[in-house]
């Protein structure tokens, strides 16, 4: 699963506070990565109105993963075409049963690539589907993070709150 990150941005302060799916038919595999018909489903969710996302704006991409910590392929291509800013990050949620879910934020660095190390690692209880303005079950409120601006910055920190 994966989908639209929402929220606000005061200068290198981005805070999420609400997603969105996006359907993905899995044409390849358990991966997420989009098909053409996905991609579709993709621009029309980024270019209508939304319940639940007035007033923000999209501030990244999130996916599920299954194997390790890690942005799934294509996601570069992802970012580039519907995330330009560097300041719009990929939050990667890593699921294993029994264990809690980590969570990696993978903002791109200053050349747009996205690496395979998180800026920032936290785990969370449990997540839930995804469908709703939460991350998860325990309530995520929101997450943050700090995204650098020039050629030479630092992305700084990132840090999820739970209610």
């Amino acid at each position: 699963m994966g989908g639209v990150l929402y929220g606000t941005r005061t200068g290198n302060h981005v805070r999420v506070t609400a997603n969105l799916p996006v359907a993905c038919e899995h044409r390849n595999g358990p991966a997420f990565t989009l098909s053409e018909p996905d991609q579709a489903g993709l621009d029309e969710l980024l270019g209508g109105e939304n319940e639940g996302t007035k007033g923000l704006k999209p501030v990244g991409w999130y996916h599920t993963a299954y194997r390790e910590l890690i942005p799934a392929p294509g996601t570069e291509a992802l970012l580039e075409r519907w995330f330009p800013e560097r300041w719009q990050a990929v939050l990667v949620l890593r699921r294993e049963r029994g264990a809690p879910v980590q969570v990696g934020f993978f903002p791109p660095d200053t050349n747009g690539e996205v690496g395979l190390n998180p800026a920032h690692q936290t785990t969370v209880d449990a997540v839930e589907s995804l469908p709703g303005p939460t991350l998860a079950k325990k309530d995520v409120a929101s997450a943050e993070f700090d995204a650098g601006s020039g050629a030479d910055s630092d992305y700084g920190t990132a840090t999820s709150k739970t209610a």
